[in-house]
């Protein structure tokens, strides 16, 4: 039996690898260092709610990404009428929440294969990116099966995340 989606999984971060140069890039769901918790009790310590993001990109020990691969279609759908299904933002917001860093932001990426059968950009896609807060982004990106063409769309959304952060630190700092 081949698992499908943990086959995707794979693909996306050997993408991401190759999109982020001179990042560094943790598997989530294998690193114990880049697994934590939503929760922490105030009273002993104890955690609730274990997170474990298919990627974590980071900068000088700053995590500046949160990467999850979906194997879903990003199109909208009955069951999904915008696209991107509910549980799946929540996931996104939930690693945000836990591993991003404010001021300076962190950018989410939730990876989708590209569907060669439907037309056009799907809609989450094409508005991208999205607001979370006033340090998060969320970017919907649909990744096709060319290694390629895949990195140079992950490479865009992580330049223009640097970007964004860099514009955020020197507005900040004036």
């Amino acid at each position: 039996m081949l698992d499908v989606a943990e086959l995707w999984e794979l693909y996306v971060l050997a993408v991401l690898r190759r999109a982020a140069s001179g990042l560094s890039v943790r598997h989530g769901t294998r690193e114990l260092a880049a697994a934590g918790a939503l929760l922490r009790s105030e009273v002993d310590g104890s955690v609730l709610g274990a997170l474990r993001p298919d990627a974590l990109v980071a900068e000088r020990r700053r995590t500046v990404g949160v990467l999850d691969a979906k194997y879903k279609q990003l199109h909208p759908t009955a069951f999904a009428p915008n696209g991107p299904q509910r549980e799946d933002l929540y996931q996104l917001a939930a690693y945000l929440a836990r591993f991003g860093c404010v001021p300076e932001g962190t950018w989410g990426v939730l990876a989708y294969p590209f569907d060669a059968s439907r037309e056009g950009t799907a809609p989450a896609e094409s508005r991208s990116p999205w607001r979370l807060d006033d340090s998060s982004t969320v970017h919907f990106v649909t990744l096709p099966h060319e290694m390629g063409v895949a990195v140079s769309k992950l490479q865009t959304i992580v330049a223009r995340a640097r970007e964004a952060e860099g514009k955020r630190m020197t507005a900040a700092s004036a």
